[in-house]
């Protein structure tokens, strides 16, 4: 097909409504290295795809943005026309959503999550996401650099996510527990960065090698959507922070636990919400705390379970039946478990629990009424 004859009547027939700016972007594929007989082989693969899109003329700008924005357009062309799976599959995401298609034109390279099979194919767990970020970061020395690669590693895993949704490789829970699992990572991998500048501050010498555990037994738990692993695309994460009771043997630092525990806190909120070049990891809201936004950041345990015997509302304990530790300790995690779970799973349940909690739902369904 020569590159004339794609003529108006072939633009209106694949759902193109922007018929002089479809021709012109058409027009612009050969050249800079592009031959017109490469060109050539491409356009039916790329009418057909975008004959397929939601959004033929979204998509086609979209691609004309990226194929602007890749270092080698020919080798782009020639992989596209021994791949036209990979056509279809990428404008049909550059078709549903402008901010996938902004991922991929910010970063062209991350064309191969739709490309390759493999990528895109398989769910991944928290442990898989845990060790891909942990392997993602590992060169980088400068902990500020070390958090703007973070979010680039979040921007191509939501990227890698949300395409097995558009093509349906996927369900919701699958989608959901996915973002989830991406959370936790980074909350993981936030926290270790924020023991780290801990004992950079407070240690010097050979003490600064004797140990990158917290100065206290510390963990993040996940309250709401994120605890009950059900984020979505612009989900922000409910979290509560919970320090043990005692300091870690032969770990002595010039602050109290209580004290460092809230810088801990302090720094991993600040890692997952600064806004840097491509953008933050996650808002973080706090309100499920005890006390709410008037409480204490973090808490230990033990105030934890004397707050929930004598002072939670039935509202705050039925929120702990999403609690999740996501991030920390292990040991701590368990042990939270152990204390929170009589709360949430009573072994009587009295007449007036059962009201609150019929007029919690009430007061829930009338502002959702409200907001509509």
């Amino acid at each position: 097909m020569e590159m004339e004859e794609i003529d108006a009547c072939d633009i209106k027939n694949v759902g193109l409504r922007d018929i002089p700016s479809a021709q012109t972007i058409l027009d612009s594929l050969a050249g800079g290295g592009v031959t017109d007989d490469l060109v050539d082989e491409l356009l039916p693969l790329l009418l057909s795809a975008l004959k397929g899109s939601p959004d033929p003329d979204r998509a086609l700008a979209n691609f004309d943005r990226w194929t602007n924005s890749v270092t080698n357009r020919y080798t782009h062309f020639q992989y596209l026309i021994g791949h036209p799976t990979a056509i279809n599959i990428f404008l049909n995401v550059c078709g549903v959503s402008q901010y996938f298609s902004d991922i991929l034109i910010r970063n062209p390279e991350y064309f191969e999550i739709l490309a390759n099979p493999g990528v895109r194919s398989a769910a991944k767990s928290g442990a898989d996401l845990y060790r891909e970020l942990s392997g993602y970061l590992s060169h980088i020395q400068r902990p500020e650099l070390k958090l703007e690669a973070m979010r680039r590693f979040k921007l191509r895993e939501v990227l890698r996510i949300g395409t097995r949704d558009i093509l349906g490789l996927a369900d919701m829970p699958t989608t959901a527990e996915e973002f989830s699992n991406l959370a936790d990572a980074c909350v993981q991998k936030c926290l270790e960065l924020a023991v780290l500048k801990l004992r950079d501050k407070y240690l010097s010498g050979a003490d600064k090698e004797v140990t990158v555990r917290p100065y206290v037994p510390f963990i993040v738990v996940a309250m709401g959507k994120h605890g009950g692993q059900e984020l979505n695309y612009s989900s922000d994460i409910d979290v509560m922070f919970v320090c043990g009771d005692q300091p870690v043997d032969g770990y002595d630092l010039p602050i109290t636990p209580l004290e460092y525990s809230h810088k801990l806190a302090e720094d991993i909120i600040r890692m997952l919400t600064e806004k840097m070049q491509n953008g933050h990891l996650f808002r973080v809201d706090m309100r499920l705390r005890p006390e709410g936004r008037f409480g204490p950041l973090v808490r230990t345990l033990s105030s934890y379970k004397a707050y929930y015997e004598s002072w939670a509302e039935p509202w705050e304990r039925q929120a702990l039946v999403k609690a999740r530790a996501c991030a920390g300790d292990s040991q701590l995690a368990k042990d939270y478990a152990d204390v929170v779970t009589p709360f949430v799973y009573r072994s009587i349940v009295t007449s007036s629990f059962i009201d609150s909690i019929r007029q919690n739902k009430e007061r829930i369904e009338q502002k959702a009424l409200i907001e509509k």
